[in-house]
């Protein structure tokens, strides 16, 4: 098991000598959040899953809602609520309907380096 400072050096040798300071704390970010979701998953704390039958009648992959994932979202819903109910709003449907299109498009998104494998997908919404 790695030290947390080692899973720092980690993201840091991973990337470019120019990245700047956001880069570093948002792939810290990116990193947490996924170990929390992990963590909910193996302590069972779904809250939501879900699949759906396509029209050719394969079943889609299952988008798990873990509580750390839920707690996320309502704290960026909140946060944006406090300037505006209405783009709250508007934030909180596209980052719903964006989670739930890798039902259909489990590809959709790269990636994350740190994990070495293709079920850990990061997706960007708004920049």
């Amino acid at each position: 098991m790695e030290t947390p400072k080692q899973e720092v050096q980690e993201i840091l040798n991973s990337l470019p000598e120019d990245a700047t300071l956001d880069e570093i704390q948002y792939r810290i970010y990116v990193r947490q959040a996924i170990d929390r979701g992990l963590q909910d998953i193996e302590q069972g704390a779904n809250l939501d899953s879900g699949s759906s039958r396509a029209a050719d009648g394969k079943v889609d992959q299952v988008i798990i809602w873990t509580e750390s994932a839920t707690a996320d979202l309502e704290s960026i819903v909140e946060y944006i609520y406090r300037d505006s109910e209405f783009y709250a709003a508007a934030i909180a449907r596209e980052l719903v309907s964006a989670a739930s299109s890798l039902a259909t498009l489990a590809s959709r998104g790269r990636t994350v380096p740190e994990y070495q494998t293709v079920q850990i997908r990061e997706l960007i919404v708004r920049r």
